[in-house]
């Protein structure tokens, strides 16, 4: 998977630090957190290109992210899940926890990240790709054109969950655009040529 290098942007964030609980995945307690943007920092949110290996003459499409964190706290935090929610091909939910990768492709059970460091971690089950497009009520490639890949602006909200089950949000806004590309001919699998990082905001 080859990284594009879109516009990312994230700084200021709401100050201090509020929590409410919700029930989680497995059906726990998680708390969600806002954590000041000073102290977590998402500097950066870039788009990763994806194409099955079966499929070499077809073009790549938009698959998932990788974002650049700074810590800034008085000691270090801890990373076990990064997943997105909302407006996205395949938001992460139940099925799909929030595993994530190193920038070497390396899947990592949690990452440590020192006060003052930054690191980069990515998506490992690829949001922003649609699976089987016979649920699609079988549009066609003109009808899929006309309507998924248009320029169109999508929001999003991306989740940091640490050690402790505090669930830090930042949300993100998408543009998805240029061609869409077709894969299996028998559950079609689809994505959009060019998807980009409008912005991550607070």
């Amino acid at each position: 998977m080859r990284r594009r290098t879109y516009l990312a942007l994230a700084t200021g964030l709401l100050s201090g630090v509020t929590g409410c609980t919700e029930r989680g995945p497995s059906g726990g307690i998680e708390t969600t957190t806002t954590t000041s943007g000073s102290v977590f920092q998402v500097t950066d949110v870039s788009v990763l290109e994806y194409k099955p290996k079966d499929y070499e003459d077809r073009s790549k499409v938009a698959g998932s992210l990788e974002a650049t964190i700074r810590y800034n706290g008085s000691d270090s935090i801890i990373l076990e899940s990064f997943r997105i929610t909302g407006d996205v091909p395949r938001p992460h939910n139940e099925m799909r926890t929030g595993e994530f990768t190193n920038p070497s492709g390396d899947a990592i059970d949690s990452i440590e990240i020192g006060s003052g460091e930054t690191q980069r971690i990515r998506m490992l089950h690829e949001p922003l790709y649609y699976v089987d497009l016979s649920s699609e009520g079988e549009r066609t490639q003109e009808e899929l054109d006309s309507s998924t890949c248009t320029g169109s602006s999508r929001k999003a909200t991306l989740h940091f969950e640490t050690k402790n089950r505090d669930i830090i949000e930042r949300e993100i806004t998408l543009e998805f655009g240029g061609n869409t590309v077709e894969f299996d001919e028998f559950a079609p699998d689809y994505g959009c040529t060019n998807v980009t990082v409008v912005s991550v905001d607070s």
